[in-house]
């Protein structure tokens, strides 16, 4: 019986430092939700700054983000879960 270990999930992310707006930064606080596989084209070009919009496998609703002396609470809002 196959059975399914991950799904690719389009997330959004809040609370984002600005200057992790790039394909690096973005890429580095994806991996701390789950895999990264796709950025959303708003999201490269920094049309849309209200969240980053990505695709990851894997689960998770927020972490801390230490940023510069700071400590961010980023959240994560998943446009669409498996039942």
């Amino acid at each position: 019986m196959n059975k399914i270990t991950k799904i690719p999930v389009w997330i959004q992310i809040y609370d984002l430092p600005f200057l992790l707006w790039t394909k690096e930064g973005l890429s580095e606080v994806a991996s701390m939700v789950g895999q990264p596989l796709y950025c959303d084209e708003l999201t490269l070009g920094c049309k849309c700054l209200d969240y980053a919009r990505l695709c990851v496998e894997v689960f998770v609703h927020k972490f801390e983000l230490e940023f510069s002396t700071t400590i961010r609470k980023v959240h994560v809002n998943y446009e669409w879960k498996p039942k």
